[in-house]
């Protein structure tokens, strides 16, 4: 109920910016006070977020429940304000400091060793969990209940899937550019075969 209680505050302040926003189409004689509402509402927000001092407040203040044992799926519905928070462009918002530890906590469950800790030993990790694209496809197929079948859904892991499959076809796409004689070839075929005589 408590949790519950919590988002609701939050909702509510994000409810209150949207009909705002909406009143200020209206009422443009007095946007520069409607603005200030607005500031002092997502002021209170991120005076609301200050006081959470641990990440266990933060995930109970927020109804998520982080369970680094247990494949459980969380419920999104609770994280629907932060959606409605980016469209409304709350910006002192969702970059105040509890906000980001908490969406970077959502991002690196049970992958913590994916975190950032020099940007060197990072980039071979998310080279290495990349280049294992394949290999946790098919555990997502065959296990998918696993808790390795279920690396494959992770953000940080298909961040890191994501760059190297890009990676990996600029790569070729380079290495053809650089091997091939536009001049000389046309879909494979040199001048000599194509037209049949020498050029």
């Amino acid at each position: 109920m408590e949790q519950d209680t919590n988002c609701n505050v939050i909702t509510t302040c994000i409810e209150l910016i949207n009909t705002v926003k909406e009143v200020m189409k209206e009422e443009t004689d007095d946007m520069k006070y409607y603005k200030e509402v607005k500031e002092n509402i997502q002021s209170y927000m991120c005076d609301i977020l200050s006081e959470i001092s641990s990440s266990d407040e933060l995930f109970d203040f927020f109804g998520y429940e982080f369970d680094m044992d247990h494949e459980k799926k969380p419920n999104l519905q609770n994280l629907k304000f932060l959606d409605e928070a980016l469209r409304l462009r709350l910006v002192s918002f969702i970059t105040h400091f509890n906000c980001q530890k908490f969406i970077t906590s959502i991002a690196y469950k049970n992958v913590q060793f994916m975190r950032r800790k020099n940007f060197v030993k990072w980039f071979f990790i998310q080279l290495l969990v990349g280049c294992l694209f394949p290999l946790v496809s098919l555990g997502y197929l065959i296990v998918p209940q696993t808790k390795f079948g279920r690396l494959i859904v992770r953000p940080a892991v298909c961040f890191a899937c994501h760059m190297v499959s890009d990676l990996a076809f600029v790569i070729l796409v380079f290495i053809n550019v650089a091997t091939r004689s536009v001049e000389n070839d046309y879909l494979g075929t040199s001048d000599e075969a194509f037209w049949g005589y020498k050029a």
